[in-house]
């Protein structure tokens, strides 16, 4: 679940085909422990936009893990959201990337920020919700 803080955000919702010449690339995502991240390449894909809903400030939303979507600020302005993640229901997700990713199977490091970053980001979101 998240709700929207600051803004506005659309959420796309797409439908998902595989073609060989697809322009996205398909990846498995799976856990690799606490703080990685496999990417495993299943092919390519073309994806049909099929939807879209829009949650303004102070609207709480949930998409289900089958739902493809991808999540944008609506009308090009700043969003934030908070996201409350449940125990996971499923193993694998599906990712979708643009076509400059390599073909490749890949493992991804969550970044570590530091303290004065974090702090900064929080500062700088507080701004907004005070506007």
């Amino acid at each position: 679940m998240s709700r929207v803080l600051v803004g506005a955000i659309v959420n796309e919702i797409y439908d998902a085909a595989a073609t060989p010449a697809g322009r996205w690339r398909h990846y498995r995502h799976t856990q690799a422990g606490a703080r990685s991240h496999r990417l495993t390449f299943v092919g390519r894909a073309d994806l049909t936009r099929i939807g879209a809903v829009t949650c303004g400030r102070g609207e709480t939303y949930a998409m289900g893990p089958e739902v493809l979507h991808r999540v944008v600020p609506a009308g090009g302005g700043i969003a934030a959201t908070a996201v409350v993640e449940l125990e996971p229901i499923r193993d694998v997700t599906q990712v979708y990337a643009s076509s400059d990713r390599p073909e490749t199977d890949s493992m991804v490091r969550l970044p570590r920020f530091p303290a004065h970053v974090v702090l900064a980001k929080l500062r700088a979101l507080h701004a907004l919700l005070i506007t």
